[in-house]
C-alpha cells in the first residue's frame, strides 16, 4: 500500500495563535499571545522579540538604541493611536522613547528627554491625572520620586509633551516603585522602596497628578523590587516587598480606606547562601485557584546557587505554602515577569540571565504551581528589564482558515494524501486591519532535512493559494509552517514573525 499523508490536527502549543478545530479540516487561526521587549544594559540597546510558533521566540529585527546604561522599561500608548510604546530609562537620567507601529517594529525618537538627575532602575506608566493620557513616574538614585504627565500627543522632542510635578522627597533612598488604586477613590496611587531604610511607603493620588506620603511600613533590608496583587481575593490590592540583603519578603494586605497591614515576613527561597537575598518579586495565580500567589528571583551576585521559588496563598490558613522551586541557573537575575506566553491558560515566569548566556530565561507553568524546565532565548549583552507588550496590535483581528485539498482547483476537502500527490493549501476568509494588508503568504513544508517551501498566490475570489507536490516525502510526521509578510506605511517591507502558524502531517501506510 502507498503511504498517505493525513492531517491530524494544527499543534495545540503554538504561542502565537489561538488554534480552533472546526468541521471538517478546517482550521482558525487568530493572533493573541503577549511579545517582550528587553533592554541589554552593555549594548545599550533594545531588543524585540516576537512570540513564535512551538514555545519559540525570536528576535526578527536589529535591536534598537537606547542611550548608555538601560536600566528599566515601561510601556504605554504615549501618542492615543492605541498602539503600546516604549520607555526605556537609562542610568544616567535620560528617558528614550520609541513608538509602536503595531506591527513588531517600534520607531526610535531621535531626542532623548534628559532629567538631569540619576535614575533608579523602575518607573511606572499610568494616568496620574485622570485626563486619559499615559503619564509617568520616576524613581531618582537619591531621594525623590516624580511624576511626569503626559500630553498623549508624543512626538519629535519628548520634552515638549511632558509636564515634570514637583517631586516627592523621602528620607532615604527611593528604588522600585508600583502603582494601584489603593484607596479606591478613582485616582492612582503609588508605593515606594526605600532602599536605605527598610521601608515602604503608601503615596496617595489627587488626581491631578500629584502625590502625598500617607504611611510608612517596614520592609527587609535593602528593598530592592516591590509588586502588586491580591492574595486574599477580597478586591483590595495587596503588596509584596523583597529585600536586596536577607533571603525574607513582606506581604501587607490592603484594608479598604487604602492603608495596609503588614500580614506576614516570609523566608524564601532564593539561592544557596542565605545572606544574599532576593534580587525581584512578582505576584499572580500560579496554580488557578483564583487566588494571586507569589514568586521570587536572587540574583544579586554571579553563580550563587540563585532558584525561582513560588509560593501559594492558601486560603483555608490565611498565608502561603510551598509550591515550586526551579534552579535559576545563571548571574545577575533581573527584569522578573509572569504572563501566560504559551496560550494554555497557565501562568510562566520570565527574567533576564546577564552576563553568562545573554538570555532570557523562560519556566513555563503547570497551573498546580510548579515550573517547567529552562528555557533560553536569545538576547543582547546584558539584559535586564523585561516589558510584555503586545508589540503588533495590527495582527490581534487577522484572522484566516486553512484548508487543504488533494486536487488542482478542488472545493472539496480530503484529510489524505497519497505519495504523489498535488497539495493544495488554501488560506479562506482573511480578515485583516484596515491599516495593514498580507502582501506575501509562504507555505513551508519539512521532514527532517527536506524542505519544499512555495509562495501562497492571491485569487480574485480573496483567498491564497499554495500548491506543492508531495513526492521525496517518506512515512512519518511533516510539518507545515504558514508565514505571512505584511506591508504598512507606503511600499516597507515587514517580515512579520508574529504571524507564524504551524499545522502537523503525518505520512501514513
Amino acid at each position: 500500500m502507498k503511504p498517505t499523508f493525513k492531517i491530524l490536527s494544527f499543534n495545540s502549543v503554538v504561542l502565537t495563535a489561538a488554534v480552533l478545530l472546526t468541521t471538517g479540516p478546517s482550521y482558525a487561526l487568530t493572533k493573541t499571545l503577549p511579545d517582550l521587549v528587553v533592554t541589554n544594559y552593555q549594548d545599550d540597546s533594545l531588543s524585540t522579540i516576537i512570540n513564535a510558533v512551538g514555545k519559540e521566540f525570536v528576535r526578527p529585527l536589529p535591536d534598537l538604541a537606547t542611550g548608555d546604561n538601560p536600566l528599566f522599561v515601561g510601556k504605554g500608548d504615549f501618542n492615543n493611536d492605541r498602539i503600546q510604546d516604549v520607555v526605556v530609562v537609562n542610568e544616567a537620567g535620560t528617558l528614550k522613547f520609541l513608538l509602536g507601529r503595531g506591527n513588531g517594529v517600534f520607531e526610535p525618537l531621535t531626542n532623548l528627554f534628559n532629567l538631569g538627575y540619576m535614575l533608579s532602575d523602575t518607573i511606572a506608566v499610568t494616568d496620574f491625572n485622570n485626563d486619559g493620557n499615559a503619564d509617568i513616574l520616576i524613581s531618582s538614585q537619591g531621594t525623590s520620586v516624580q511624576v511626569l504627565l503626559g500630553d498623549g500627543k508624543l512626538a519629535g522632542d519628548p520634552a515638549t509633551h511632558f509636564t515634570a510635578q514637583a517631586p516627592v522627597p523621602f528620607a532615604g533612598r527611593s528604588n522600585a516603585v508600583a502603582v494601584a488604586d489603593f484607596s479606591r477613590d478613582g485616582n492612582m496611587d503609588a508605593i515606594v522602596c526605600d532602599y536605605n531604610n527598610r521601608k515602604v511607603f503608601i503615596l496617595f493620588g489627587n488626581g491631578q497628578g500629584g502625590l502625598v506620603p500617607v504611611q510608612s511600613l517596614n520592609a527587609p533590608t535593602n528593598t530592592q523590587d516591590v509588586s502588586v496583587g491580591d492574595f486574599n481575593a477580597d478586591g483590595l490590592p495587596d503588596i509584596a516587598a523583597a529585600g536586596g540583603l536577607d533571603n525574607y519578603v513582606s506581604v501587607y494586605l490592603g484594608q479598604p480606606l487604602g492603608f495596609f497591614t503588614q500580614a506576614a515576613e516570609i523566608k524564601v527561597v532564593t539561592r544557596a547562601s542565605a545572606t544574599l537575598g532576593t534580587n525581584a518579586v512578582a505576584i499572580a495565580d500560579m496554580n488557578n485557584d483564583g487566588y494571586d500567589d507569589l514568586v521570587t528571583l536572587g540574583g544579586s551576585a554571579p553563580n550563587s546557587g540563585d532558584v525561582v521559588d513560588v509560593r501559594l496563598w492558601k486560603a483555608s490558613v490565611n498565608s502561603f505554602v510551598a509550591g515550586g522551586t526551579v534552579p535559576a541557573q545563571g548571574a545577575w537575575l533581573a527584569g522578573l515577569n509572569i504572563a501566560d506566553l504559551n496560550g494554555d491558560g497557565k501562568n510562566d515566569v520570565i527574567f533576564t540571565n546577564q552576563p553568562s548566556s545573554f538570555a532570557v530565561v523562560v519556566h513555563f507553568g503547570d497551573g498546580n504551581g510548579n515550573l517547567g524546565p529552562r528555557k533560553e532565548f536569545s538576547a543582547g549583552r546584558d539584559p535586564n528589564a523585561i516589558a510584555i507588550i503586545d508589540a503588533d496590535p495590527v495582527l490581534n483581528d487577522l484572522t484566516t482558515r486553512v484548508r487543504f485539498s488533494n486536487k488542482i482547483g478542488t472545493s472539496g476537502d480530503v484529510t489524505s494524501f497519497k505519495k504523489k500527490d498535488t497539495l493544495t493549501v488554501t488560506l479562506e476568509d482573511i480578515r485583516l486591519s484596515k491599516s495593514t494588508k498580507p502582501l506575501l503568504a509562504t507555505l513551508r513544508l519539512r521532514q527532517g532535512l527536506l524542505v519544499k517551501q512555495v509562495n501562497f498566490t492571491a485569487k480574485p475570489d480573496g483567498t491564497f493559494a499554495a500548491i506543492v507536490k508531495m513526492d521525496g516525502f517518506s512515512a512519518g510526521a511533516v510539518s507545515a509552517v504558514v508565514d505571512f509578510v505584511v506591508v504598512q506605511s507606503g511600499t516597507t517591507l515587514i517580515p512579520d514573525f508574529a504571524f507564524h502558524r504551524k499545522a502537523d502531517l503525518t505520512i501514513v501506510p
